[in-house]
């Protein structure tokens, strides 16, 4: 018997040994069958009962062009884009449609504020310089030896800072209103992303 506290006789838990003696004649009966079966010649495959179509049904069909990206059937083979998806069979490269963004009116007052701006100082600056040849420019000349701003008016130098002002000015403010609302007049396009 074993230990009385329950535990497992080691002895038993071993395998045990095959039995010593002779063997009898059919024991290795399933090593030599499988010998035999790889011994035999492998069978050859059945006839298909549709010979045209071959294993798996293909159909022979005539060559039409095709797009090599969609492989959709083009009109011609001539024709440079797939109408399908936009591949160019010239360059070899797929065109991406781009999503653009509507512009509204809030979209082109942002865009044309700061070419009316630059107007209106254009303007300003014009009519300062008529007011200043018809107006004070007389006004100085008498008055240039009682007034000190009459004097500087007056004075040739002056005149020429004048003129540099006014070209900076024209200059500044006359090429972004000529670039947005001759060049370039809608906003530019922003592509929606998803």
């Amino acid at each position: 018997m074993g230990p009385s506290c329950g535990a497992k006789d080691v002895n038993k838990s071993l395998p045990q040994s095959p039995p010593k003696g002779p063997r009898h004649p059919k024991a290795n009966r399933p090593i030599l069958q499988n010998l035999r079966r790889l011994r035999k010649k492998p069978e050859k495959p059945k006839p298909d009962d549709d010979e045209e179509g071959g294993a798996y049904g293909a159909v022979v069909e005539e060559e039409v062009p095709r797009c090599p990206n969609c492989v959709q059937e083009l009109e011609s083979e001539d024709q440079v884009i797939c109408l399908n998806c936009g591949f160019n069979n010239r360059t070899r490269t797929l065109n991406r449609v781009k999503r653009i963004q509507h512009k509204g009116f809030v979209d082109y007052l942002k865009w044309y504020a700061y070419p009316i701006f630059c107007t209106i100082m254009i303007i300003i600056t014009a009519s300062l310089l008529v007011l200043y040849y018809v107006r004070y420019r007389s006004w100085a000349i008498d008055n240039r030896a009682e007034d000190t701003v009459a004097w500087l008016l007056a004075n040739q130098v002056s005149q020429i800072y004048i003129w540099v002002a006014a070209l900076t000015v024209f200059w500044k403010c006359g090429k972004p209103a000529v670039m947005r609302f001759i060049v370039n007049p809608h906003p530019p396009e922003e592509e929606v992303f998803k």
